[in-house]
């Protein structure tokens, strides 16, 4: 009968799903003693790019280094230090996002950089995910902050993907 013959739903957990989207080597990570000068060198790199557009591919950019950080800092099992990282990474994503909505809504066309931002949310999401398994009961809080930031951050970069490209 048809009924044998029927395929298998299979869910695709988030860990299943690949994104394409790669991150930067991170560097020298937060619990190296020169971290704050590079800290400090992206706070100065951000004060000094004028242009907006730029300053939301750099604020990527410092997202994108720090969510890979995070993980390598979880991996080696500094998880209070991963969730921290973590938390920044987001606030960088978040002003990148903030600036690359502002500038569609004054008319500039950063279709691109709003794809980019798109793939790099999922991306982060899943980094959130895979940091939530090492990270203690402590430390759940503060993450799930930063899992809610990173979901709501799809759905404005979603919403604006379907008022800017048809």
């Amino acid at each position: 009968s048809a009924s044998e013959t029927q395929i298998p739903v299979i869910e695709a957990t988030p860990a299943a799903v690949k994104i394409e989207y790669y991150l930067p080597y991170p560097g020298i990570l937060p619990d190296n003693p020169l971290y704050k000068l590079k800290a400090i060198r992206d706070r100065v790199k951000l004060w000094m790019t004028f242009d907006e557009s730029q300053k939301a591919s750099l604020e990527l950019s410092l997202a994108d280094k720090r969510i890979n950080a995070a993980l390598a800092l979880a991996e080696g099992n500094k998880v209070a230090l991963a969730v921290t990282t973590a938390t920044k990474a987001e606030k960088y994503l978040e002003l990148s996002v903030n600036r690359v909505i502002k500038l569609i809504k004054l008319g500039r066309d950063e279709k691109s950089l709003l794809l980019t931002l798109e793939k790099a949310i999922a991306k982060h999401g899943q980094l959130l995910e895979s940091i939530s398994t090492k990270a203690g009961e402590g430390n759940m809080g503060t993450l799930g902050e930063s899992k809610m930031l990173n979901n709501l951050l799809g759905e404005r970069v979603g919403q604006l993907k379907l008022e800017v490209i048809k």
